[in-house]
């Protein structure tokens, strides 16, 4: 702790036991401070009304919570302080010693049953002659219970609506049959039901919430409850996208493999989505251009191969997919590999259109799509031999996963070029440097997949280095290096990470390329 926070600390509590042990001089101290605590609290208020008009960067929902925390805030201590003063006139006038610490901590209590609309009628019989006082307590009850209710209604305003779009209002319709389902909720899938409802006018989008409480049971109650107990994050990112929001009640790739045995099973209600299983049988009613798409999209690859392996049991889905006039796909976040491939291959057959979706190769895609960024831009060209080189380029790689792996390939592939020495042409391989801090477990399988790369001549280094260490810069980015290096690729697998480490190289003249999942 430090030494201003002991200071702080002790201050406190001198003043606490002043209050409470010095008579009137005590009392009027405290509600002194409580008094100079409801002007900060006024001027707050009226400092944030002001900011709102004039910028208007908060919500309005998000404004309206927060001033109505201020205002309670504000009625509690003016609440404390009425009571206060009427425990005083109520102990001087039937000449009864009330000591401070009773007068305070029953002014608390007091001031805190305001917001439950709850006043002590002894209390208001003994001040049968001061009208305003009793006034004001009846005033300052009533607007404290009304702060109450409207943050309550603040609260659940967003989710009672969203209970209520998604089980009453939405409908599946001949103008409103393309429907996309998002199992679970992230800045990809965000983006993507964005650019979805802004260029779909048919499209219903819903996203699956994962559960935050543990419940077995799919009755409406526990559905309301679930609704009710869930972040107000989902909500936002609900309204931002025109989404619909149902939370499931189990985790869909964490069902019992005992429930699922064989197929022809209603996973949909195991897991309390009954409103989507209508939503996607509704479809075979209008099938004049129905659409069913599915995500998962969840960073973890493992959930997402688990959950389309129990999707692909359910038998809603299995009849939309023999259903041919409806199109119906089923997107996974996944590494594009043997073992996937082959649950892939499973899914088809059954009569599902699945697509494994590969994050770490599409980023190298769009890399290759880029010309801006090939390794050829940062080549030495010969001026005596048109289309060869004078020397290979020479790369950094930061960050061996798979994002990594896939960069060197690329590298591998648009870095090699031709030289011509004593006038024969020769190929010229890229010089390439990997680091990563688990090296150790990743070049094995690496250099086994790919037995045409020379690992021997020592223009490839796969090196188990942390990138923050002062190894790294010792021993790869020294100065040597870098007037070498032409050429770096960060794939750190964190936007941060990979955004951090290029401000530290900012002055470099090195080419940096950013890959991101």
């Amino acid at each position: 702790m430090s030494r201003q926070s002991i200071i702080s600390f002790v201050a406190v509590i001198v003043i606490v036991g002043f209050i409470f042990n010095a008579g009137m001089i005590g009392y009027w101290t405290f509600v002194s401070v409580f008094i100079y605590f409801a002007f900060r609290l006024i001027y707050s208020i009226i400092k944030s009304l002001f900011l709102y008009r004039k910028s208007g960067h908060f919500s309005r929902r998000e404004h309206i919570i927060k001033m109505t925390a201020r205002l309670m805030g504000l009625f509690f201590i003016s609440g404390t302080v009425v009571y206060a003063v009427a425990f005083l006139i109520i102990g001087n006038t039937n000449s009864v010693y009330i000591n401070n610490t009773e007068l305070i901590v029953r002014s608390l209590i007091c001031s805190l049953d305001m917001f439950m609309l709850d006043i002590d009628s002894n209390i208001l019989e003994h001040l049968e002659y001061y009208p305003i006082l009793r006034g004001i307590i009846v005033t300052q009850t009533a607007l404290s219970f009304v702060c109450t209710i409207t943050l309550f209604v603040s609260l659940i305003f967003s989710r009672a609506k969203a209970y209520y779009i998604l089980h009453r209002r939405t409908k599946i319709t001949s103008e409103k049959n393309h429907l996309y389902i998002f199992f679970g909720i992230n800045d990809n899938s965000v983006l993507l039901a964005k650019d979805i409802h802004d260029n779909d006018s048919k499209s219903i989008i819903v996203f699956i919430a994962d559960a935050n409480i543990t419940d077995d049971e799919n009755d409406s109650w526990n559905n309301i409850v679930r609704l009710f107990a869930h972040r107000q994050k989902t909500f936002d990112y609900a309204d931002e996208t025109h989404a619909l929001v149902s939370i499931v009640s189990k985790q869909l790739y964490d069902i019992n493999d005992d429930k699922l045995h064989d197929d022809n099973h209603d996973v949909l209600s195991i897991i309390g989505l009954d409103k989507v299983r209508d939503f996607i049988t509704a479809l075979g009613k209008y099938p004049d251009d129905a659409q069913l798409h599915i995500f998962f999209l969840s960073d973890e690859e493992d959930k997402n191969i688990m959950s389309l392996i129990n999707l692909a049991k359910d038998k809603t889905i299995l009849e939309i997919a023999d259903n041919k006039a409806v199109t119906d796909k089923i997107y996974c976040h996944a590494r594009y590999n043997g073992p996937n491939r082959v649950i892939e291959d499973l899914a088809i057959r059954k009569g599902l259109s699945v697509e494994i979706i590969d994050s770490s190769h599409l980023a190298i895609e769009l890399l290759k799509n880029k010309s801006e960024v090939h390794p050829v831009r940062m080549a030495t060209l010969s001026d005596e031999y048109p289309a060869t080189v004078t020397k290979p380029i020479d790369t950094l790689i930061v960050g061996f996963g798979e994002v990594g792996r896939d960069a060197f390939r690329f590298i591998y592939e648009f870095g090699t070029f031709i030289r011509v020495a004593d006038g024969f042409p020769q190929a010229v391989r890229p010089s390439i440097t990997a680091i990563d801090n688990r090296m150790d477990v990743l070049n094995g399988i690496f250099e086994t997949n790919t037995p045409a790369i020379n690992y021997v001549d020592g223009n490839i280094i796969l090196k188990k280095l942390d990138c923050n260490s002062v190894v790294f810069y010792n021993e790869i980015l020294n100065k040597e290096k870098c007037n070498t290096l032409n050429y770096i690729i960060l794939a750190l697998g964190d936007d941060d990470m990979n955004i951090s480490f290029h401000c530290r190289q900012i002055y470099s003249t090195i080419f940096v390329v950013i890959v991101t999942t």
